[in-house]
């Protein structure tokens, strides 16, 4: 977990608890039932060898949202973040896998058309939050344009304003559903509701933004 930048934050009797510093992620250390912001979903479960619980490339996939591409000649594991896609298991459903994607039925089945149900396990169903165009640019390029919106900046902020006083919680689940914010899913909830849209994780939030002195900044997106 090290190297996707999640640290273990607690490890308890059933479970182990991590973090990347904005979700927590509950996987279980017997059973195939996790969870991530408030969402329960299933997964591989753990695999005892030499002592040591190992987890699967599909579970880590569908828990912190990375693709693997695997070349098993030359024994080499390439990681993409953020994932364009998650790998089904069994049990999986419309309603389900668009919970954990956080996402619509509807948007679901727009990108991935031929998905039927019961859906079998182990195929990949695209992730329709993903913009393509940005993950091409920032790997062509070293940082992706965006697009300039500042007429909408008033609109996001006055939003942020009406909503302070609201809980926070440690790795809360997609608003109003959970009630409470944290970092994360406050920028999501407030850009989104402007019809932009925001990074899940704060690494790849980081790499979309160019770094300013404090004497620069001024209002805008």
């Amino acid at each position: 977990m090290e190297i996707l930048e999640y640290d273990i934050l607690k490890n308890c009797t059933n479970s182990i608890l991590i973090t990347d510093g904005s979700e927590l992620v509950t996987i279980p250390k017997n059973g195939a039932i996790a969870k991530r912001e408030g969402v329960s979903f299933r997964i591989d479960p753990l695999v005892m060898i030499n002592k040591e619980r190992l987890i699967s490339l599909r579970s880590v996939n569908r828990l912190l949202n990375v693709d693997f591409l695997v070349n098993r000649k030359a024994k080499r594991v390439s990681i993409r973040q953020p994932g364009r896609f998650i790998i089904t298991i069994k049990g999986d459903t419309f309603k389900k896998l668009s919970r954990l994607l956080n996402t619509s039925v509807k948007k679901l089945l727009s990108v991935n058309k031929d998905l039927k149900e019961p859906i079998p396990p182990g195929i990949k169903v695209t992730i329709p939050t993903i913009d393509f165009d940005a993950v091409h640019q920032r790997k062509s390029t070293g940082r992706a344009k965006i697009k300039q919106e500042p007429e909408k900046a008033p609109a996001i902020i006055a939003l942020g304003r009406s909503l302070m006083g609201t809980g926070y919680q440690f790795g809360a689940g997609p608003y109003p559903r959970s009630k409470r914010f944290d970092c994360s899913s406050f920028t999501q909830y407030i850009f989104g509701k402007n019809e932009l849209r925001c990074q899940e994780h704060p690494v790849p939030k980081l790499k979309m933004v160019e770094k300013l002195p404090k004497r620069k900044l001024k209002q805008g997106i």
